[in-house]
């Protein structure tokens, strides 16, 4: 077998899913991050305001946990840069849907960062709407990105 052909058979083998620990991080990360935002919006507009105006506490304490989540995703995120994305780039494995989850981490971050920096009275509202609109839609690109990564697999030859 030639030496190309033995690190075409290499390169098929090798793996970029993650390590468990790693993954159970990132999955919890993610989940935590997802369900206080879920929380901020169920506080924000079921909850509403008091008599006087005021918000209800669930709302602020659901931001501040939600904001907290939102940092450990940020480190499970860049811990992929390290290995899990350059080798699914280097492999051409599940390209698509990894970059589509990047798009949408990245206008999370963004939009998040803009809320808490920037975003004044109309445009806070705009801008609310979008992140929490894309954060909910989002919880569907996880397992998706799993799933066409696990059938997408190539299997080395016999």
């Amino acid at each position: 077998m030639s030496k190309s052909h033995q690190r075409a058979i290499e390169l098929l083998s090798e793996r970029t899913a993650l390590g468990t620990w790693h993954r159970r991080w990132l999955y919890a990360a993610l989940a935590f991050a997802w369900a206080t935002g879920a929380l901020w919006v169920f506080a924000h507009f079921a909850l509403g305001t008091g008599p006087e105006g005021e918000r209800h506490p669930l709302e602020a304490w659901a931001l501040r946990l939600h904001g907290a989540g939102a940092f450990a995703f940020l480190l499970a995120l860049g811990s992929m840069f390290a290995q899990h994305i350059p080798r699914a780039w280097y492999l051409r494995r599940n390209v698509a849907s990894g970059a589509g989850a990047l798009v949408v981490a990245a206008f999370l971050v963004a939009t998040g960062y803009a809320l808490y920096y920037f975003a004044v009275d109309e445009a806070h509202a705009v801008v609310s709407t979008l992140h929490w609109g894309v954060g909910l839609a989002a919880a569907a690109l996880l397992p998706l990105h799993v799933a066409l990564g696990r059938r997408a697999r190539p299997r080395p030859p016999a």
